[in-house]
């Protein structure tokens, strides 16, 4: 009594520590488990054997051992103190195993024995004190990974295995299964079950399977029964453990019955965005299937349901010139990007429009600081700010006289600047164009002299042009030479004017005489 006392004590304090509930073993000595939260309670570990092998570590120790390929046994304290030792032998990598106690999963050890390098065969052992009644956790693992056999040795009366199983109750579910349709059969969950060994006469399924079903505790007291040749048959369940064979048994007797009438709706098809499809019975599917319902042996109701794959389209990549746009399903795109759209398809579902979009936009602009050909300026540069595309430069005539972003030009006319870019299979082009002029007029002039007499010792030579922006140099007998426009002079002879335009440096000439009178 006070055993089984300290029994329920201890799950608590375990569910309530380590967020697990734990279960006796199926069988007396049953392999570890690979992680901690999963061990089952054993009923005897003394003389067990196993192996280190496929096992897989969870996490590093804080100290004393680190987990590699770690295996776990939990059971229920039986004495004061207790006295574990492990056995290795066979081991590949020749370091032997380690072994350690806790009395939580992956808590700190009570007690270990780390072993070392090297050690091989050598036993590792650990002696702990405990608290009779309490769940505690023993741990089998290859030093650095070694995979080795191993035997264990516990003093007697450590492990508690007095884990009675109470009478199972009464084989619940229905007494009558259609032809050929699955039903259920459960027993209330038992106390210290390990297992439920579920036993059925020929012509019967359990869980799908022809015999005996041996399923371990917890979730499997409940599983679904088919008659397929039998006509009637016997379904027998026992409850379990490791340490405690079944108290009782218990049978239902179970019959079949024909089918009768069959409904069947009409096909649907269904868009995977429209998912999940509400069936007519109630329930929903997602997948595409032949779907029935039995409400009762004499009436069945079926329907067939496609579900349509999603279409999903990758276009090439699209190109348009600036100012225009691209359509898809009505809605118009003018900005560069990745697009993801979702149209309408002919069935009538969702289908989706992934494309990429490149904005073309070349640009002509031609810059120039001259608007003509001067007499002093043979040569005029025209440019284009840099931007994408091929730049073409053309004459009057449309000949190519120039690429990239500079020409140079000797002969007056208009020069124009094709710019163009094409990606995706379109093309787009901009153009701009500008007037060279020839601006070599020499400027318009006239001049005259005069004439020196006694009582006019001093003459005014004139000179006039239609241009404004000009300058003046005067030349003469005696040296003489003069940047006014009309200067005086009393040397009689032959006068030279040049007059410049100062714009475009050309230069009109003038000859004048001043006589002796």
């Amino acid at each position: 009594m006070k055993i089984l006392l300290s029994l329920s004590v201890s799950f608590c304090f375990s569910v309530s520590l380590n967020a697990q509930t734990l279960y006796p073993c199926p069988t007396a000595n049953g392999p570890g488990a690979d992680h901690c939260p999963f061990a089952c309670l054993a009923c005897n570990l003394d003389g067990l054997t196993g192996n280190t092998s496929n096992f897989t570590g969870i996490q590093a120790q804080p100290y004393c051992v680190s987990y590699e390929n770690d295996q776990w046994f939990a059971f229920i304290a039986g004495a004061t103190s207790g006295t574990f030792t492990a056995t290795p032998s066979n081991c590949t990598l020749g370091n032997g195993i380690q072994i350690a106690l806790t009395s939580t999963c992956y808590g700190v050890p009570i007690a270990c024995d780390p072993g070392a390098y090297n050690y091989g065969d050598v036993p590792v052992s650990i002696t702990a004190s405990m608290t009779p009644g309490q769940v505690y956790y023993l741990m089998i693992d290859g030093f650095v990974g070694d995979h080795c056999d191993f035997t264990l040795s516990v003093s007697a009366g450590v492990v508690a295995n007095d884990y009675p199983v109470d009478p199972i109750g009464p084989v619940l579910g229905q007494d009558t299964f259609c032809y050929g349709l699955p039903g259920t059969l459960s027993v209330d969950p038992v106390n210290n079950a390990g297992f439920y060994s579920w036993t059925a006469s020929p012509g019967v399924l359990i869980n799908g399977n022809a015999g005996t079903a041996n399923l371990p505790a917890p979730g499997n007291n409940s599983v679904e029964i088919q008659l397929t040749t039998a006509d009637s048959a016997q379904v027998c369940v026992q409850a379990g453990n490791g340490c405690s064979l079944p108290l009782n048994t218990q049978c239902k007797t179970v019959y079949r019955e024909p089918i009768g009438t069959i409904h069947t709706f009409p096909e649907v098809i269904v868009c995977s965005n429209d998912l999940p499809y509400e069936l007519p019975w109630g329930g929903s599917v997602s997948t595409s299937g032949t779907y029935e319902k039995a409400f009762t042996c004499d009436s069945i109701v079926r329907q067939k349901v496609i579900v349509l794959a999603p279409i999903i389209r990758f276009l090439p990549p699209q190109a348009i010139c600036a100012g225009d746009s691209i359509v898809v399903c009505g809605q118009a795109y003018t900005e560069g990007g990745s697009y993801t759209h979702t149209c309408t398809s002919y069935q009538g579902c969702d289908s989706v429009i992934n494309f990429s979009l490149l904005v073309l936009e070349p640009i002509a602009h031609i810059v120039t600081t001259m608007q003509g050909l001067t007499c002093k300026d043979s040569l005029v540069n025209l440019s284009t700010i840099p931007s994408v595309g091929t730049k073409r430069w053309l004459d009057m005539q449309g000949g190519i006289v120039g690429t990239g972003n500079i020409l140079t030009v000797s002969e007056p006319g208009f020069y124009f600047l094709e710019v163009s870019a094409s990606a995706s299979g379109t093309f787009c082009s901009k153009s701009d164009k500008i007037l060279i002029k020839q601006l070599t007029e020499p400027p318009p002039i006239s001049a005259s002299g005069g004439m020196l007499t006694p009582q006019s010792p001093w003459v005014i030579l004139q000179v006039h042009s239609l241009f404004s922006n000009v300058s003046f140099a005067w030349t003469g007998p005696a040296g003489f030479s003069s940047n006014q426009q009309n200067p005086a002079v009393s040397v009689p002879g032959m006068y030279t004017v040049t007059v410049t335009d100062l714009e475009t440096g050309c230069t009109s000439s003038a000859t004048v005489e001043v006589i002796q009178g």
